[in-house]
C-alpha cells in the first residue's frame, strides 16, 4: 500500500448505506476518504469551435479506506470502485472501475478496524462523474462566461483551470468472529455497507488549435 499523504481540504460528499442485498447490520462504520494534496489536471483538448475529448489516459487517485465492525463481528472483504452501486458479492460495473481489497489487508480475516491509504492509477475513461465529465465541465465553463462567437474565439485562446467529481464507493464486508477466523463465511452469513465519496480533481481545458 501507499504511504500515507498529509491530508488537504477538499470539497466533497460522503454518504454511507447499508447495502440492499444484505441486510444484517454487522459493520459499525465505513469511510472513503481523500489523502492528500492531488495537484495533477485532467487535461481537456479543445480545436476552435470548443472542447472534444480528454487527453489525459490515466489518473492517480488518492484515498484512504477506513471501516470498523461491530461488536463480535469481525471484517472479512471489500470493494472500492469508481462508481455507484458497488456490490462485493455482484459482478463489477461494464464500463467502470473497480477493485476488490486484497484479504491481507484484513490480517488472516479477523480484523475489527481497518484504514489504511490506497492510491489506484484509473483509466480516466473508466471513472464516473458528479456533475459532469472533465469535457462536459469545460463546456459548462466556456458557455457561462462566453456567449458570442467573438467572445467563445478568446476564451478558446486560452487555457483555464477548473474541477470535475470523481465518483467513489466503498462496500466493507463483515462476518460473526469465528466464521471469520475460519473463513467460513458466505454472502448469507455476512452484513455490508457502503460509503459514497465524491472527490474534486483539478481540470485543465487546453486551448484551442
Amino acid at each position: 500500500m501507499n504511504s500515507i499523504i498529509k491530508t488537504s481540504m477538499v470539497t466533497a460528499v460522503v454518504a454511507t448505506i447499508a447495502t440492499p442485498a444484505l441486510a444484517k447490520n454487522w459493520v459499525d462504520t465505513v469511510s472513503v476518504k481523500r489523502n492528500g494534496i492531488d495537484v495533477a489536471p485532467i487535461e481537456v483538448n479543445a480545436n476552435a469551435n470548443g472542447y472534444t475529448n480528454i487527453r489525459t489516459a490515466n489518473h492517480k487517485f488518492l484515498l484512504t479506506l477506513s471501516a470498523s465492525a461491530k461488536k463480535g463481528k469481525r471484517l472479512v472483504a471489500g470493494r472500492i470502485g469508481a462508481y455507484n452501486g458497488v456490490d462485493y458479492f455482484e459482478a463489477g460495473h461494464p464500463k467502470f472501475w473497480d477493485k476488490k481489497v486484497k484479504p491481507k489487508v484484513f490480517t488472516n480475516l479477523g480484523k475489527k478496524k481497518i484504514s489504511f491509504a490506497y492510491s489506484p492509477t484509473i483509466a480516466v475513461s473508466k471513472v464516473s462523474w458528479t456533475g459532469g465529465t472533465p469535457v462536459e465541465v469545460c463546456r459548462k465553463h466556456m458557455n457561462k462566461h462566453a456567449k458570442s462567437a467573438s467572445a467563445k474565439k478568446a476564451f478558446l485562446a486560452k487555457p483555464h483551470m477548473i474541477s470535475a467529481m470523481a465518483t467513489f464507493q466503498f462496500d466493507i464486508v463483515a462476518a460473526k468472529k469465528k466464521a471469520a477466523k475460519k473463513n467460513k463465511w458466505h454472502v448469507g452469513k455476512s452484513g455490508s455497507k457502503r460509503s459514497n465519496f465524491t472527490y474534486q480533481v483539478n481540470v485543465k481545458c487546453l486551448p484551442g488549435v
